[in-house]
């Protein structure tokens, strides 16, 4: 048992697995902007295996970056955020050794900045530090500027540094620091207003040369006066799709969009307000209980499975309107004291439910009936009536009133028209011909 409990003790086993780092730039400001900066979801995460060794991440939080009126004037100094990372390797108490590589992503998976400026000054910047307190000078697919990194208008994932290495005879912490900046040009820059940056930092063992993100390329629409459905059009990134988000409101101008805080989008207005997303395994979802004529923003994204999120993708779509249902014909039987009418129709948004008539051009009407024939009695004889009809659906909505003016029949006496006779030397014979009256 003592050479089995040895032997145990000789195995040194290090195992890194696939981790997310979410780094977090504190807001930045400058003229006509504002930066957002929201409380992060992810925990420190231990990739340790059965031995004694682990490598874990102090995770920061998403970088959330808008563009707003409210808060700045021309002139203001740039504001910029920093924030750290730090890679923990522990060795185990036998060996006291640990070794191993990660590699460190950049992705930006909302952004919809743009130049300003006519020569395209750089306005959103990143710099990144490493553990030895130097500055990465090369990031493969972004271009390297005075300041930093310009990544105004860049969305994807970004390779930092590859199989960068971490060891240790006890423990050992690695520290990255992140900066952004969200540059004050000293120029117009209105045309970023309302837009909005989001972007995470990531890490992982294995062997990618770039993070690809999941996309929403487009979202197809369709319409009822009640309710919007909203159908994904996707790609998958370097992982796959695992979930997707839907959120919804009226779509106003005073509404703009901040980014993401612990799952919701945060907006900005004269009274900020938080859109609570719907989360969902399906790429389709129905918004339904919606006004009818309404202009409402749809907003949309989907999260792959290493926690990675897409672009969010937003559009505006307007609810039919509520179509009412209609009377589109009549007929009917005239006697002498009485009218039988039946009504056709139409639904509309909603089925037909009942049926309504009046004899007297809409003063009185009769109740609600599910009937299209109804029978007016007790009339007067050679005399006009002014009919109406309507309908109402299901929702207690009601068609225009179809009007049509129907006479009552004419009474009319019997008479007698001719007389033919026949005689004889002592007789007569009359045979009379007469007219049917009414009765």
């Amino acid at each position: 048992m003592q050479n089995l409990k040895q032997n145990k003790k000789n195995v040194v086993l290090i195992s890194v697995g696939v981790l997310t780092l979410l780094l977090t730039i504190i807001g930045a400001t400058y003229a006509y902007f504002a930066a957002d900066l929201g409380g992060g979801t992810n925990a420190n995460i231990n990739a340790s295996t059965g031995t004694t060794d682990s490598l874990t991440f102090d995770a920061g939080d998403p970088i959330k970056i808008h563009a707003s009126l409210e808060n700045f004037a021309e002139g203001m100094e740039s504001l910029k955020g920093n924030t750290t990372a730090t890679a923990t390797l522990k060795a185990n108490n036998t060996t006291n050794q640990a070794s191993g590589k990660y590699n460190i992503f950049f992705i930006i998976d909302d952004n919809d900045f743009v130049y300003s400026t006519e020569d395209g000054q750089a306005e959103l910047l990143l710099k990144v530090t490493d553990p030895n307190g130097k500055e990465v000078e090369e990031i493969t697919g972004l271009k390297r500027v005075e300041n930093g990194f310009d990544i105004t208008t860049r969305t994807g994932g970004f390779l930092i540094l590859a199989d960068y290495e971490i060891e240790t005879t006890s423990t050992i912490e690695q520290t990255w620091n992140i900066e952004v900046t969200l540059v004050n040009l000293d120029a117009n820059q209105n045309v970023n207003n309302g837009k909005s940056f989001h972007g995470k930092f990531y890490i992982t063992t294995e062997q990618l040369n770039t993070y690809e993100t999941a996309k929403i390329n487009s979202v197809e629409t369709n319409t009822t006066y009640n309710s919007i459905t909203a159908n994904l059009n996707t790609m998958a990134g370097s992982s796959e799709i695992d979930k997707y988000y839907y959120a919804i409101e009226e779509d106003t101008s005073a509404v703009a969009l901040l980014g993401f805080s612990n799952g919701i989008l945060r907006t900005s207005s004269i009274a900020a307000k938080e859109l609570n997303y719907i989360e969902s395994d399906e790429p389709t979802h129905t918004f339904d209980n919606l006004k009818p004529n309404t202009s409402y923003k749809v907003y949309s994204y989907a999260k792959d499975k290493e926690g990675i999120n897409s672009n969010v993708y937003k559009t505006s779509i307007t609810t039919d309107e509520y179509a009412l249902p209609k009377v589109t014909g009549l007929t009917h039987t005239s006697e002498l004291y009485k009218i039988t009418v039946t009504a056709t129709s139409e639904r509309g948004s909603n089925e037909v439910s009942k049926y309504y008539f009046s004899k007297d051009n809409g003063v009185t009407w009769s109740e609600g009936q599910e009937s299209p024939t109804y029978v007016f009695d007790n009339l007067l004889d050679t005399t006009t009536y002014n009919i109406k009809v309507k309908v109402s659906d299901t929702e207690n909505k009601y068609s225009t009133e179809y009007y049509e003016a129907i006479a009552t029949s004419t009474y009319i006496n019997p008479s007698i028209t001719t007389v033919n006779s026949t005689t004889t030397y002592n007789s007569m014979q009359l045979t009379v011909v007469a007219t049917k009256g009414t009765k």
